[in-house]
């Protein structure tokens, strides 16, 4: 079974070599086989994390293996805590690996270099000898006992013809002062005859940490010192940009096809032809490629089916090669998914300082990412946030491009930004594998079973996000499958109380509920069929307040002109008769204004005083107040505006003002309503009219109208 995560573990045999380094290691492998002068030789390969190296120190080694006369030493430099276990370390590498290759003479290896060691510890101040050595020191060897003990190991290797090769890995990846120590080891040792030094390092890493101590103390100084010891320098060979294209893109098709993850040809090319233009040239070494590969094959089951794939692809590389622009992204989702455009969406000066922090985000970044080309940083944004062109081109878009983001589940829909960062559907959010199934449920079921379906899964989401989700579909749903999602959100909203009233409706459940039945009857074939699920909606299934709510978007319908309206003016009244008989016999006497105070304008002025005339309208009004003449506070109140305003928590309603006085006038008999008003606070003949707003009562309101009604009369006479 293939892994679906790659180490980026080095290779050590030649058919593995996708990056033509093989020739390279084999030519310094045999100019070591091949040498004939026994003294010292220090090869350094240099190369960035990631690049091959360690790949290389294998193909070397396994060119070298099998030659009796070289002994191959791997002095991992990690192990030694301080400097004095470094050096005993080194060569007690060295004696093993000499004494296996001496067999019965082990013990005298072990001997003679252990005696070298001893005799250097001992010259060169103990523990402390990294740090006390002078420079001279070091060029001189110390002491007799050291020179001594060198000259016993170098005739020990002469007499049996033997040359050692040490390999030193992942210099660079030490601590500064461990990396010091190994250089002051590696000068104490190099004039070795009959030894070899392989060393491997990012020669830009290493020379930063030596620098700080020789010459001039920085970066260049410690270069000057690498070609005191190095005598022969090596820069690993580049990968070719077309290898590297192809190793990387064949870690994507195995990220891909691994995960079981669909991938049709046009999302292969539009991939594809992005990478190339804005991330491969950051694909600088086999490493990079392995993470990338390793990232996707993480992410993309993760998110498979709940966001775009390719989108995925794409932030992912982002995020790899470009960090701090993901980050951006990530910490700014305003300035990447919502409208710049003010036709939409009302002026403020906040679109202003959305374009600044963009423009200026995206400026700083080109420059670290893009060599300053801004340009090419926004043909990669607007590739992931057609949004953007808004900013950066002067485009204009309308409701359905948004819809066409939501439907490709784009990064750049607001609906599923948040999951290419969480990596996840967040609690409360629909995964689009369960709603296309509820979808599919839907679609074969009966209604009953359907309205049951529906609670069931909405039981485990947030409802806006479903309504919200439901909208984005209605375009691409079938219209027996429209109307039965308007009647399951309808049974559905009579196991709701209806939502605290806001300013902008639209916000709540009902409101958006009601906007999403009101698409699917708009959506309808003929206008016999609208009006007969708008019957059933709000006549039969949905409460009132439910009820309410759809009808909201019928009278904002009627104000269109009659061949634009979704049922016909005879209709419309026909329902709203319905509604208003609906409301009489749910309430069984109770006074309208009472009990539903927002909807008493539409249902005694617009539809009763419209439709059923004055006389009949007054007759409800008399035969209420009669019995409880108190109940004219709550009729002047339900024809007053209800406010909100910041000052308070809850809306309130408002004064009773002038024109609120001249429509009453036109609809009730207000001389009747003088008469209740006066029976119960008096003719209030000294009242001045005073706006209370927030702190209004219903007695000044009752005053307010009594004011107007006196003004009125007096203007007559």
């Amino acid at each position: 079974m293939t892994e679906l995560y790659k180490t980026d573990n080095p290779i050590s045999k030649s058919n593995e070599d996708k990056f033509q380094r093989y020739t390279f290691s084999k030519r310094i492998a045999d100019t070591i086989k091949n040498r004939i002068d026994f003294k010292s030789l220090v090869v350094g390969i240099y190369g960035s994390w990631g690049e091959g190296k360690t790949s290389v120190l294998n193909f070397i080694e396994s060119e070298l293996d099998g030659r009796s006369d070289i002994v191959v030493c791997n002095f991992n430099p990690w192990r030694f805590k301080d400097e004095t276990e470094l050096l005993n370390g080194f060569f007690t590498l060295l004696a093993k690996e000499l004494g296996k290759s001496l067999t019965k003479k082990h013990e005298r290896a072990a001997k003679v270099l252990s005696g070298y060691a001893e005799s250097l510890n001992a010259a060169l101040g103990g523990a402390s000898w990294i740090g006390k050595i002078t420079n001279k020191l070091l060029l001189k060897a110390a002491t007799l006992s050291v020179e001594s003990a060198k000259k016993r190991v170098e005739k020990l290797l002469e007499t049996e013809k033997k040359r050692i090769v040490i390999f030193i890995d992942d210099i660079d990846r030490l601590e500064k002062k461990d990396i010091q120590s190994i250089f002051k080891l590696i000068k104490l040792t190099a004039d070795f005859n009959y030894t070899a030094y392989i060393l491997a390092f990012d020669d830009k890493m290493v020379a930063h940490a030596i620098g700080e101590i020789y010459g001039e103390g920085n970066e260049e100084a410690g270069h000057n010192f690498l070609e005191k010891i190095i005598q022969v320098p090596l820069r690993i060979p580049s990968a070719h940009i077309d290898a590297l294209q192809k190793f990387c893109f064949t870690e994507v098709e195995n990220a891909i096809k691994l995960n079981g993850i669909e991938f049709q040809q046009g999302e292969a090319d539009k991939f594809g032809k992005h990478f190339i233009t804005f991330f491969l040239k950051k694909v600088s070494t086999p490493r990079m490629a392995l993470r990338y590969g390793n990232s996707l094959s993480f992410v993309l089951p993760l998110l498979y089916k709940n966001a775009n794939t390719v989108d995925i692809m794409l932030i992912e590389a982002v995020k790899l090669f470009f960090p701090r622009l993901y980050n951006f992204i990530k910490e700014n989702p305003n300035l990447f998914i919502k409208t710049y455009n003010y036709n939409y969406e009302h002026w403020n000066s906040k679109h202003d300082d959305r374009k600044e922090k963009l423009i200026a985000g995206i400026t700083e970044l080109s420059k670290i990412y893009f060599e300053g080309n801004i340009e090419k940083l926004q043909k990669l944004l607007v590739e992931l946030f057609p949004v953007l062109n808004e900013v950066f081109h002067n485009y204009v878009y309308n409701e359905k491009s948004y819809s066409t983001w939501h439907h490709e589940k784009r990064i750049g829909s607001a609906q599923y930004f948040d999951r290419y960062f969480s990596y996840c559907v967040l609690e409360g959010d629909i995964s689009d594998i369960e709603f296309d199934e509820y979808l599919n449920k839907l679609d074969i079921n009966s209604t009953e079973a359907n309205v049951v379906l529906t609670e069931n899964f909405l039981s485990k989401v947030v409802e806006n996000n479903f309504i919200h989700k439901l909208l984005y579909k209605l375009d691409i749903v079938s219209i027996e499958l429209k109307k039965e999602l308007a009647i399951c959100l309808s049974h559905h909203m009579v196991r709701l109380p209806s939502s605290p009233r806001t300013l902008f409706s639209i916000d709540t459940s009902f409101g958006l509920s009601a906007h999403l039945v009101f698409k699917v009857i708009e959506a309808l074939d003929n206008e016999t069929s609208r009006f007969d699920l708008s019957k059933e909606l709000i006549i039969k299934i949905a409460n009132l307040d439910f009820a309410f709510e759809i009808m909201r978007s019928f009278r904002n319908d009627a104000d269109r002109a009659r061949n634009e309206s979704v049922i016909t003016n005879q209709h419309f009244d026909e329902l709203s008769s319905l509604l208003l008989e609906r409301t009489l016999e749910f309430l069984s006497g109770k006074p309208i204004f009472d009990v539903f105070p927002e909807q008493t304008p539409f249902l005694l002025s617009k539809t009763w005083y419209r439709i059923l005339g004055s006389e009949s309208l007054m007759n409800y009004i008399k035969n209420i107040l009669n019995n409880e003449p108190e109940k004219i506070y709550s009729l002047l109140k339900s024809y007053c505006n209800l406010v909100f305003t910041s000052r308070q928590n809850e809306p309130y309603y408002g004064d009773l003002e002038k024109d609120t006085f001249e429509w009453l006038d036109k609809v009730f008999d207000c001389s009747y309503l003088y008469t209740i008003a006066t029976n119960l606070i008096g003719n209030q003949q000294d009242y001045m009219f005073v706006l209370q707003e927030e702190k209004q009562t219903d007695e000044n309101r009752l005053k307010q109208f009594i004011f107007f009604y006196l003004q009125k009369n007096m203007q007559r006479t």
